[in-house]
């Protein structure tokens, strides 16, 4: 009978639990939270007639089912490693930039200096040779003034560039002759 002992306290203990959790032992009327007996008659005149149901969360509600409920997240949406689309190109009001002159078709065949200290320069295009010099007074050879290919004038010649005015859209552009 030792052995019985520590168990049957156990479970009276456990059954007094219960007890108290499941509200045994109160009456009706502690249970519906009236105590007066005005209300206990406003309980039995509204017996005549049926009240609407209200639904009523029981009073054991655990504080996880109080709250709100959320919206669903997805914590793995899926992903798209491609860029993002250019944007659009933006209209603008200024007018269209001014066009340019074809690139120079001039590339440097020969740069010397006489003993004289004159300067010379011999341009190649289009299979053919221009030689050119800044002040000489030989003949055959360009200088200042002077139209290359019906459509470059040249304006300067310096030992460092050559300047051409190209004469269909009077635009200016430069070679240099890297000294």
């Amino acid at each position: 009978m030792d052995r019985a002992a520590p168990w049957l306290g156990l479970a009276a203990l456990l059954l007094c639990t219960l007890g108290i959790v499941s509200g045994w032992g109160r009456s009706e009327t502690a249970r519906s939270g009236a105590s007066t007996p005005a209300t206990v008659r406003a309980q039995s005149s509204n017996r005549t007639r049926p009240a609407p149901m209200k639904p009523q969360a029981p009073a054991h509600r655990s504080a996880a089912a109080r709250l709100p409920v959320e919206p669903f997240v997805n914590l793995f949406p899926s992903q798209n490693w491609a860029p993002p689309p250019p944007p659009p190109p933006q209209a603008s009001n200024a007018p269209p930039a001014p066009a340019q002159p074809p690139p120079l078709p001039f590339s440097i065949g020969a740069l010397w200096l006489d003993g004289s200290g004159e300067f010379y320069a011999v341009l190649n295009s289009q299979g053919r040779e221009f030689p050119m010099c800044a002040a000489c007074r030989q003949s055959g050879f360009y200088r200042e003034g002077d139209v290359v290919l019906g459509s470059y004038r040249i304006e300067k010649l310096t030992r460092h560039e050559v300047r051409f005015l190209y004469l269909p859209m009077k635009r200016r552009q430069q070679l240099s002759l890297g000294g």
